[in-house]
């Protein structure tokens, strides 16, 4: 099986100490992708912002981390490497519905958008993490193969692919 790109715990290699070591492993392995992690932050009415603190703090700490953003895309360049245009909530990771899921689809921008999500199960493996991530993933896998959220893309015309398909 041939890799279709490469990821960090946590986007840590959105940091430039991490990326550029990376990317040199990528590029001499034959990975020819990476996450974009930086992307649209808040699609909703800052309304949802401030009655949810996990979310409010998140986008604190999103908005700062922005300013790596533009580097990573000139170091991914220079190494010749594929990515997205960027990545879609992973403000709202652990938290996701439907009300949240609609709102990001009905405001993707132009592009190729990776939606970043967790789904799963919460099983014995699982418990042996550390993880805050444990109902929600059983959540996001109902949401995600839900009728309602197939209708929201095919509603917005949005085309699923891999990142083989780049």
């Amino acid at each position: 099986m041939r890799l279709s790109h490469f990821d960090t715990h946590k986007h840590a290699h959105m940091f430039p100490a991490v990326l550029r070591p990376l990317l040199r492993a990528a590029r001499e392995c034959g990975v020819p992708a990476v996450r974009n992690p930086f992307g649209r932050v808040w699609p909703l009415p800052i309304v949802d912002l401030l009655r949810k603190r996990t979310l409010w703090l998140r986008f604190a700490e999103l908005n700062v981390l922005r300013n790596f953003a533009a580097r990573f895309r000139r170091e991914v360049e220079a190494h010749g490497l594929r990515t997205t245009d960027g990545s879609l909530a992973v403000l709202v990771t652990g938290c996701l519905d439907l009300k949240l899921f609609t709102a990001i689809t009905d405001s993707i921008p132009d592009g190729t958008w990776e939606f970043v999500c967790h789904p799963g199960y919460n099983d014995a493996d699982l418990d042996k993490v550390d993880t805050r991530l444990r109902e929600s993933r059983v959540q996001e896998l109902a949401l995600l193969t839900s009728p309602e959220a197939k209708e929201v893309l095919q509603r917005q015309g949005i085309e699923l692919i891999t990142y083989h398909d780049l």
